[in-house]
């Protein structure tokens, strides 16, 4: 079953059709696609409300063994009975119901990594949760105005049926709460069933973790079940569709509860819901309905107490809130209604000492609670939250509030939203009494208060938390009721008051705009016609913040003690201040905050605070409190308001800052008249600064806003491309230690984030919220030396508890310090400062490079995070994150951890090369910072640090499955690192008599006993449908990445790739895995994989039109599959299952050609000059490389199968190729023809771009920013934009640059960085272009040589693809000479295939289009050959061809006597005139490898040529352009070179040195030509190579075996061209006659030696060492009996004998 088919069975299609449609406007799924999904599951969707109970009748059916489900009988075994029963009593379902999902779950079970039962319950749960969020995207997105409207009005339609179906108004309602009572009861057995196995012992058996995995996964999904049914009722009641009864009832559900739990708090959306919509102006009710309702909730109220009594105050506050409401605007009739009515009502007993009640029962209480649950407030304020959990009172927070999802909290959020509105409107005399009683309570000094009223300023201030949207109701109307609040809230306000207050305003800042009122409020800048007085006397205003301040900072006193060098014993000890009241601290605090998120939203307020616009120097008063003997309290605040002042990072601003904090941190400088006691530099540091790094340091809470400070300092800033400077002052420190922030980054990693591993953190027993302090677990001499079986022992942090929470809080703010201080160091200046040209010393903002990497505190930083500790802290956290990050609640930093420890690593693995070669050793140059440098036990590389943790590679593996987008695309990128490293997939081959596996990442993940986790998550992950319809994920294209780099990296053994893919290992071989996650299943992930290679299509529509990310993922797919079947490992294992899949016929299917039309991401390729400056290329460049690899595969099963014999499939191939598909039944299917496919070489791209002109840049070298991308180097964009801003640097500090002249800058370099990008693109497209076309001409020569095609057809065939690349041939030959290589080679791969004989060159049409293509790929030939771009290997392939195709004419001349192909040769080789002589003469003579070869064969036939018509053209050419002297020449050189075994490729020598003589053999067979022979030297040269001279015995000095054959090959070949010079001069011809004579009499020996090797004299056989030598000896007799040699010395011997 595909991953469609699953999706089909849980609906959760139609749950993502339904998401996608209401997440944008307009939509992005056509309305009717919405309808049709809905329509499509409409029955399920009225049925979902209820469960099938059981019933005999269905397990009496169930039992006889023969059922029909599906629309199918089956017949059930009776262990299919058995579980099906079973399945029923367990989930009280109907039995047919039971044994359909038992079905499903066979199915489904190895997909879902699951047993049949297991599979079928999460079938039913996942089903069920499908549906209700399908049900409640309809019931409440119906009503959301920023819904599409047409999908709104859809939306409608079906709530109106879905309610009316079930007769009565409320029936719906009804069904939604009975169907909650049901999730509720599962909950509840569940509980019951884990409860009971823990107390039978059954967690320490053998399946514990999955069985109880496998319940809280049900727990999961019946808990979202019920606040889905939950978000339907409130739905329910905004459309009306519930009344009194259904109001009354859901009460009375409520109060039945004993325990505050998640579930309870699920009904808190929809009674509030329904008490909104039962007292609004326009409800259904009358009036009287609603008093009496009233009256009835009153009584309830009095009469019956509920277990949660809050709960019942707060929904009483709630009613009494909006029904009073309703009584201050009745509406229209009310009055006549009430005349009915006996008893009037009474403001004072009816609403507001009702109201009074609930409020000291504890309504705000629990809504503070709940507030807090749903808000988004996640930052450490142990001030606010100490607070706030007192003002909470009894109300405690949910323990599980982290299974709320986002949506129910928005509308929670939206809730409270209204009641804040109407409490504000409607309770104005309870909001009065709050604060009058409140200001007695304070002047009286009463000891019994009421907080109510701050109570519910923190509501709002948990609610309006980071939602400036919704903060902004307060502040757009000056005239509303909501602002009129404020002004009244803001003054004549007690301690408490103004504490909360100050955290309201808080809330309401965030943003621009917000805190922009914020501070125009608080500065007094009222809009016109609002009274001053309306706000008081004593009110909150900035005037009034600063002089609080003043004077709690005059109440501090003296400033910290520092040890000083002076006696003062006669002076009186200094009085202690009075330590400030801890309320007045809490007030002093909010202040703080209030003044630092203001300052971090507006940018009009934080330069008016900083530079003391106020009258009130702020940051000068923050850092006088630090000074002062300040509460610990109030240090987090005043570090988080400094650092808030840096969201701008204003240079001069964080300059001072920094000045102030390393003064504050470390001391001033010592006084002149110290004591010097050595004239070295050394480092030290005033009492006064230890003490007070000393004191954060061992409080959490002021320590963790120190180190958010320091972020703040360091962060580089967002446009800093360069990142050339250092993030602080450079001689910062230099008056009292070594400048830098060294001591700050060993405070932060040594100090603080050590002491948060897990077993340390815990230590202390006491509460940590409470003590606020670490004790001694910070700063322990050995933190590693507790690991190990204690550490074992420490259970994993549970996610929830506030312990974990601040753990994870302080760890997210180290790691965000270490990631700022990795992060703004640019590596790349040091390879810029090296092959650029730019003077980068000048050009940096840093004194120099040197210091620019001694100082930067990456160094530091790396050389901490290297160390034993740190490292074990980065693995711990990757540890617990696999276990609780799942559990994590919303906003908690826990993700947040794991991902910045996962880029980390990542950086630290790309930077480790550079600080371990360069700079430290620079450091280690610096005596000084030598001696600073830490002496700490770490790793040398990040690989190492893995080599002793390899679980953590097990860890990566697991967050791919459970982490968000981001940790898994961060872990899969850390995976991809680690899997090519060398040290890890590489271990000792040392076997101890047994084999051991030699990867070690695949060791450690195949044994561990997450194995299969990992491969089902990756699965799940390829499987999951995209993010947005119709775009893929990018999680797919990491995965894709890292098998695809891990293959690479170890192509010949087992690697992590095949352990992923389902492949098993077995003694350094891979085989197909048959068990769960294995290929040989049928599901795993190379199925995926393969299922996306096969059914993903890259066009969205029936236009064509590609779109970039589907190709992408789809190419990279089959860069997969293309590596599996390269492979030795995994070939015939692959090719057999994408052979069994039909593979071939599939991808044919689906091929369409493309034109320069078509689109690509939108874009044409006919619009070139868009085209090439967009990402568009990328997308065709996918796609081409895509079709390569089809092409490739094509061509190697082609081959494969031809070379078993499967003579069958390989005709089917070749019919699917040439455009037929044959199905097994016989039909035929059109397809795309293989010829078509070559569509892609009609996209011409520019040869370049256009070079930009240069003024002020034409002397960068750009060569550091180049990257390899598959075989061509590319630039990198934003490296390129690094040097011209380093270069634009240098030009204004060598003041070269003018103001004027910053435009011109500006635009030559974004000039050139677009040309780049163009060229880039260029070179990209060009690669693949070549690519697809190599492969496919590789495909075609193995069709001709391996498919059986009929004569004709062949000849067919052959010649249509020389037509259909005859014009790109030419064409490329004088611009793209790579794809002219390509089909070159193909062309005389096609001519060396053509039959030239008459049944290709018969008569009629057959014979004039054979003729007419042949001759024209002659014409192309020559004029290709003298083309000004051509290479000797291009060349080469062209004469092939031209002499395949005379040789071929002059063959079918002789058999046919055919003339026309002989006299057009001759026109077109006149025509192409000397210059193409003058090219091939050059290549005979000069050419490299096998081009002389072949040019002097094609010269040799042109010859002949020549020869046959009796012209002596060419000959006459040659001798005119002295080529017969050069090549003769040669022939002497190369007879030397032989014999002086000077030559590396004798072979080679050997062929060239006999097509050369036989080129002269050639032209020695006319008059004429053995003239130009003789006259060229040829007898001269003989004699100069002295080859006669050699002792035949011997051989050539060539040192092998056939030294004596290979010489006497020489000879033959001489005597051939001598023998022909003398035959065709004739024996008229004295002189010739007298050269040959004289040339046999001084070789006779030769000729000896000859006659006795060939007679077998003297023990030498013929075939023995000399080869065949009857021709040489036929000739040497020719020769003499030509030249009357034996006559001559016979008279000679003669004479001598008779003289």
């Amino acid at each position: 079953m595909t991953i469609q088919a699953l999706s089909d069975v849980d609906f959760s299609l139609l749950y993502e059709t339904l998401a996608s449609a209401v997440a944008t406007n307009p939509s992005e799924i056509a309305p009717d696609d919405i309808s049709s999904a809905i329509e499509g599951s409409y029955t399920e969707l009225q049925n979902v409300l209820e469960i099938p109970p059981k019933s005999d009748a269905s397990r009496q059916k169930v039992k006889a063994g023969v059922v029909t489900l599906m629309d199918q009988e089956y017949k059930l075994n009776e262990v299919f009975i058995e579980e099906t029963i079973k399945l029923s009593d367990e989930l009280s379902i109907d039995e047919i119901v039971a044994a359909t999902l038992l079905i499903q779950g066979q199915e489904l079970s190895d997909r879902l990594d699951r047993t049949s039962s297991q599979a079928a319950t999460f079938i039913f749960h996942r089903s069920r949760l499908n549906l209700l969020q399908s049900l409640r995207i309809i019931f409440t997105s119906s009503l959301d105005e920023n819904v599409d409207p047409e999908v709104q009005g859809i939306l409608q339609r079906t709530v109106e049926a879905l309610a009316t179906g079930r007769g009565e108004e409320g029936n719906y309602h009804d069904a939604c709460n009975r169907a909650m009572a049901v999730s509720r009861s599962y909950i509840q057995k569940l509980r019951e069933k884990e409860g009971h196995s823990r107390l039978l012992g059954h967690d320490r058996h053998a399946g514990w973790t999955d069985w109880v995995e496998d319940i809280h996964v049900q727990l999961r999904f019946l808990t979202d079940q019920h606040e889905a049914l939950a978000t339907i009722l409130y739905g329910l009641a905004k459309h009306k569709r519930a009344s009194i009864p259904q109001f009354k009832k859901t009460l009375e559900s409520l109060g039945a509860f004993e325990d505050y739990n998640i579930l309870v708090a699920h009904h808190i959306p929809a009674i509030f819901a329904l008490i909104t919509t039962l007292c609004s102006s326009d409800t259904s009710l009358t009036f009287v309905q609603v008093i009496n309702l009233h009256r009835d909730l009153l009584k309830n109220y009095q009469e019956t107490r509920w277990p949660l009594r809050n709960i019942q105050a707060s929904i009483q506050i709630w009613w009494l809130t909006e029904f009073n409401g309703l009584c201050n605007d009745p509406p229209p009739g009310a009055s006549i209604e009430l005349t009915d009515v006996t008893n009037t009502l009474n403001y004072v007993k009816d609403v507001f000492q009702p109201a009074k009640r609930a409020l000291k029962e504890g309504a705000f209480e629990y809504m503070l609670a709940v507030a807090t649950d749903v808000g988004l407030v996640n930052d450490l304020d142990l001030n606010r939250d100490k607070l706030r959990e007192f003002l909470q009172g009894q109300s405690k927070r949910l323990s599980d509030f982290h299974l709320l999802s986002e949506e129910f909290k928005g509308l929670v959020l939206i809730q409270f939203e209204q009641f804040i509105d109407s409490f504000i409107a409607n309770m104005a005399d309870i909001l009065k009494d709050l604060k009058t009683k409140g200001e007695e309570v304070v002047l009286l000094q009463q000891s019994n208060f009421e907080l109510d009223l701050e109570r519910f300023f923190f509501i709002i201030s948990h609610i309006y938390y980071g939602r400036p949207d919704a903060a902004l109701t307060f502040w757009n109307d000056p005239e509303s009721n909501l602002y009129g609040f404020l002004m009244w809230a803001s003054s004549n306000l007690t301690p408490l008051m103004a504490t909360v207050m100050s955290y309201m305003l808080a809330s309401f800042s965030f943003g621009e705009q917000c805190s922009a009122h914020a501070h125009k409020f608080l500065k007094e800048e009222f809009a016109p016609g609002i009274a001053r007085q309306r706000r008081g006397n004593n009110y909150l205003s900035w005037g009034s913040i600063f002089k609080k301040l003043e004077e709690y900072i005059a109440q501090l006193g003296s400033t910290r003690q520092q040890l000083q060098p002076v006696n003062m014993y006669r002076q009186p000890p200094p009085i202690e201040p009075t330590e400030p009241a801890l309320e007045t601290t809490l007030i002093i605090d909010a202040h703080i905050r209030l003044i630092g998120r203001i300052a971090l939203e507006s940018e009009e307020a934080r330069v008016w605070l900083y530079e003391r616009n106020s009258s009130f120097a702020v940051m000068d008063a923050l850092f006088e409190l630090l000074d002062k003997r300040t509460p610990t309290q109030l240090l987090a605040s005043i570090f988080t308001t400094v650092a808030s002042f840096l969201a701008g990072r204003k240079g001069l601003w964080a300059e001072e800052i920094w000045s102030a904090v390393d003064r504050w941190a470390f001391g001033s400088r010592p006084s002149p008249n110290a004591v010097v006691v050595s004239n070295t530099s050394m480092q030290f540091s005033p009492a006064g600064g230890v003490q007070n790094l000393e004191a954060i340091k061992h409080s959490i809470y002021p320590a963790e806003a120190f180190v958010k400070l320091l972020v703040a300092l360091v962060s580089p800033a967002e446009d800093g491309l360069l990142n050339d400077t250092l993030p602080f002052p450079e001689n910062l420190g230099s008056t009292t230690r070594l400048s830098g922030i060294d001591p700050y980054v060993d405070f932060v990693m040594k100090d603080v984030f050590r002491a948060t591993l897990w077993q340390i953190f815990i230590r202390p027993k006491e509460d940590i919220n409470a003590s606020m302090n670490l004790g001694g677990a910070i700063g322990m001499p050995s933190i590693l030396g507790n690991i190990g079986k204690k550490a074992e022992a420490v259970p994993p942090p549970d996610p929830t508890d506030p312990t974990a929470i601040l753990n994870a809080h302080v760890r997210s703010t180290c790691l965000h310090f270490a990631l700022a201080c990795l992060t703004s160091f640019n590596e790349d200046l040091i390879l810029f400062s090296r092959e650029s040209g730019i003077a980068v010393d000048m050009a940096i903002h840093s004194t120099s490079l040197n210091s620019y990497m001694k100082l930067h505190p990456a160094a530091r930083m790396m050389e901490q995070l290297l160390s034993e500790k740190c490292i074990a802290v980065l693995f711990e956290i990757l540890k617990h994150g696999v276990l609780t990050i799942h559990k994590a609640p919303t906003g908690s930093p826990m993700a947040d951890t794991v991902l910045m420890t996962i880029e980390i690593l990542e950086i630290m693995a790309q930077m480790q090369n550079t600080y371990t070669n360069m700079i430290r050793p620079l450091i280690q140059e610096d005596e000084n910072r030598r001696r600073d440098m830490l002496s700490l036990g770490g790793f040398n590389s990040v690989e190492d640090a893995f080599l002793y943790n390899m679980d953590a590679v097990v860890n990566l593996g697991l967050y791919v499955e459970i982490g968000d987008t981001d940790i898994a695309t961060a872990a899969l990128r850390l995976l991809e690192r680690l899997a090519i490293s060398p040290k890890l997939i590489q271990a000792p081959d040392v076997h101890y008599g047994r084999n051991i596996k030699r990867n070690r990442i695949l060791n450690i993940v195949e044994g561990n006993a997450e194995s299969r986790r990992i491969q089902f998550g990756f699965i799940h992950r390829m499987e999951a449908l995209s993010e947005e319809t119709g775009i893929v994920d990018s999680i797919k294209l990491r995965i894709l990445g890292l098998i695809n780099m891990s293959l690479e990296a170890s192509p010949v053994e087992p690697t992590l790739a095949h352990f992923l893919l389902g492949f098993g290992n077995s003694d350094g071989t891979v085989e197909l895995a048959t068990e769960q996650g294995g290929i040989g299943s049928g599901v795993s992930l190379f199925h995926s994989i393969l299922d996306i290679a096969m059914r993903l299509d890259e066009r969205p529509s029936a236009i064509l039109e590609y779109e970039g990310p589907k190709c992408e993922l789809k190419n990279q797919s089959f860069n997969v599959l293309r590596r599996l079947w390269k492979s030795k490992l995994t070939a015939s294992d692959i090719m057999y299952v994408l052979r069994a899949n039909k593979f071939l016929f599939g991808q044919f299917a689906q091929e369409v050609p493309i034109t320069v039309n078509t689109l690509w991401d939108g874009r044409a390729f006919r619009n070139q000059e868009v085209f090439f400056t967009s990402d568009s290329v990328a997308t065709l460049c996918s796609f081409l490389e895509r079709r390569s690899s089809l092409f490739d595969y094509v061509a190697l099963e082609i081959r494969q199968l031809a070379s078993q014999g499967a003579a069958t499939m390989v005709s089917r191939y070749l019919s699917t190729l040439l455009g037929t598909t044959i199905t097994p039944d016989g039909s035929k299917l059109p397809n795309v023809h293989i010829l078509d496919l070559l569509d892609f070489l009609e996209l011409d791209a520019p040869q370049t771009a256009g070079i930009p002109p240069m003024h002020w840049f034409r002397d960068v070298n750009f060569t550091p920013a180049q990257k390899q991308v598959g075989s061509v180097l590319v630039v990198d964009i934003n490296s390129v934009k690094s040097l011209l801003q380093l270069k634009r640097k240098e030009l204004e500090k060598q003041g070269r640059v003018q103001l004027a002249q910053e435009e011109s800058i500006v635009r030559e370099m974004n000039a050139i960085v677009d040309y780049l990008a163009v060229e880039n693109n260029l070179t990209l497209f060009k690669q693949s272009r070549v690519g697809c076309l190599r492969v496919w001409t590789q495909l075609i020569v193995v069709v001709l040589e391996n498919c059986e095609f009929e004569p004709a057809a062949k000849a067919a065939f052959l010649l249509q693809t020389l037509q259909t690349i005859l014009p790109k041939l030419e064409q490329y030959s004088t611009s793209d000479t790579d794809g002219s290589e390509e089909l070159s080679s193909l062309a005389h791969f096609i001519i060396s295939h053509i039959t030239f004989d008459s049944s290709t060159f018969g008569k009629g049409r057959a014979s004039d289009v054979a003729n007419d293509r042949l001759y024209q790929l002659f014409r192309v030939s020559l004029r290709c050959i003298q083309s000004p771009l051509s290479h000797g290997r291009l060349r080469e392939d062209f004469y092939n061809i031209s002499y395949r195709y005379l040789k071929g004419m002059k063959e079918l001349q002789a058999n046919t006597g055919a003339t026309i192909g002989t006299r057009h040769s001759t026109q077109s080789i006149k025509a192409a005139g000397e210059k193409l002589l003058e090219v091939i003469c050059n290549d005979a003579y000069s050419g490299e490898g096998t081009c002389k070869v072949v040019a002097l064969q094609l010269l040799d036939e042109l010859v002949a040529l020549g020869v046959q018509e009796g012209n002596t053209y060419l000959i006459d050419a040659l001798v005119r352009n002295n080529f017969l002297v050069v090549l003769v020449d040669t022939i002497s050189r190369s007879v030397k070179e032989l014999r002086d075994g000077a030559v590396l490729d004798v072979p080679l020598a050997m062929a060239f040195f006999k097509t050369s003589t036989g080129f002269l053999l050639r032209v020695a067979q006319t008059r004429v030509g053995a003239g130009h022979v003789i006259n060229a030297g040829f007898f001269q040269a003989v004699k100069q190579s002295e080859l006669f001279n050699i002792d035949p015995d011997l051989g050539i000095g060539i040192h092998d075996p056939h030294s004596v054959t290979r010489y006497y090959e020489l000879v033959l070949w001489i005597m051939r061209v001598v023998c022909c010079c003398v035959l065709s001069k004739g024996p008229q011809n004295k002189t010739t006659q007298a050269l040959g004579y004289n040339f046999l009499h001084e070789n006779k020996h030769v000729a000896l030696a000859v006659f006795k090797r060939n007679a077998n004299i003297g023990g030498h056989k013929s075939d023995a060492g000399g080869g065949d030598l009857r021709e040489l000896t036929e000739i040497l007799i020719i020769l003499m009996c030509l030249t009357e040699y034996v006559e001559t010395r016979d008279a000679i011997a003669a004479k001598l004998l008779r003289g």
